[in-house]
């Protein structure tokens, strides 16, 4: 939950006091309007949207739709990993102390079929990668090491306890910590769970962004272009972005240049979502209208930041009745060109 109190940037500063207030337009120098907002480091902006950004619940879900899932809490390990000592290599269970003998052979531990006897003074069990090593060995010499005759086999003279398997817990001991809280889980991530014995995993439940873009230029992928109008590319960007990051993202559409309308699909959307992600209006131009909306709304923390291109990135806070999960609802609104939404941007 953000902090009730003033933001240390909420909204541009005033002209007679230097604070945050909301509501404040652009001023204007002769005919160039001017941003009133301060331009920042990208540090200090992506501080300032965390800051501000509220923490969502969290759900249990299966291994099977955990992938690209945050991690809520930290993952213990139950139990050791390995939970038996296993061979990491094939060839035979014995005794170091029995080096150099020729050794009765008693039987053969595959992985998942383990030999239930007990190796003593003279002899051996075969054993197969994977195999559980029996009780009484304490070694695995390799196949390619031993002579074989019959149903018994000779074993180098020189031996070392503890040689060629796994002991138990090697890879992780009972309540280890296997995985932090906010790990994005991957691949490798949800293996180690799987490892572990976790069916389920706690995660953080997916944020739900509304997408739009702004500006009567746009017009649809796909539709040919009339004179002056672009495709609407920045809105396919971003899906990407949000979904590779874990969002259920819901698509609004172009909005038009018209300050009622975009208000009201920004009012409408924020009802259901927990963030909204828009793409232009937020620079100083006569038709930038998402600004001033935001500012009328909520509190604008970030309204310049210093990227080539993306100055123009704007963060702003609703209060909660617009929507989100009990606390101020994000909207974050970028520059209007491709360039802008490249997180590689210049911070020169």
């Amino acid at each position: 939950m953000p902090p009730s109190g003033p933001a240390r940037r909420a909204g541009p500063p005033s002209p007679a006091s230097g604070e945050g207030k909301r509501g404040h337009l652009p001023q204007r120098v002769g005919k160039v309007r001017v941003s009133a907002y301060p331009l920042i480091d990208v540090d200090e902006a992506a501080l300032l949207v965390l800051e501000h950004t509220p923490v969502l619940g969290t759900e249990r879900v299966q291994l099977a739709d955990a992938i690209g899932r945050v991690l809520a809490e930290d993952l213990m390990a139950s139990g050791p990993l390995p939970a038996f000592p296993s061979s990491a290599v094939d060839g035979y269970a014995v005794r170091a102390a029995d080096a150099g003998k020729a050794l009765r052979v008693l039987g053969e531990s595959s992985a998942g079929r383990p030999f239930d006897g007990t190796v003593t003074a003279g002899t051996a069990a075969r054993i197969l990668t994977g195999g559980v090593v029996p009780d009484g060995a304490d070694c695995v010499v390799m196949v390619e090491h031993v002579r074989v005759s019959g149903e018994e086999v000779t074993v180098p003279p020189s031996l070392v306890a503890g040689n060629n398997f796994h002991k138990v817990g090697d890879d992780v001991q009972a309540g280890d910590r296997i995985l932090s809280a906010g790990s994005q889980l991957g691949a490798a991530e949800i293996g180690i769970a799987a490892a572990t014995g976790h069916a389920q995993v706690p995660v953080r439940k997916r944020p739900r962004v509304a997408l739009m873009s702004t500006g009567d230029e746009l017009v649809e992928v796909g539709k040919t272009p009339r004179r002056g109008q672009i495709p609407d590319s920045n809105r396919w960007a971003l899906l990407a972005s949000l979904r590779e990051a874990g969002a259920d993202v819901t698509l609004l559409g172009i909005a038009p240049d018209e300050a009622e309308p975009l208000r009201r699909v920004v009012v409408e959307a924020l009802e259901r979502a927990d963030a909204l992600v828009t793409s232009g209006g937020v620079s100083v131009g006569t038709h930038d209208l998402v600004k001033p909306l935001l500012e009328s709304l909520g509190t604008v923390h970030v309204g310049r930041a210093k990227l080539k291109p993306g100055k123009p990135f704007t963060f702003a806070t609703l209060p909660s009745p617009l929507g989100g999960e009990g606390g101020p609802t994000p909207p974050d609104s970028r520059g209007g060109g491709p360039q802008g939404l490249r997180g590689g941007g210049r911070t020169d």
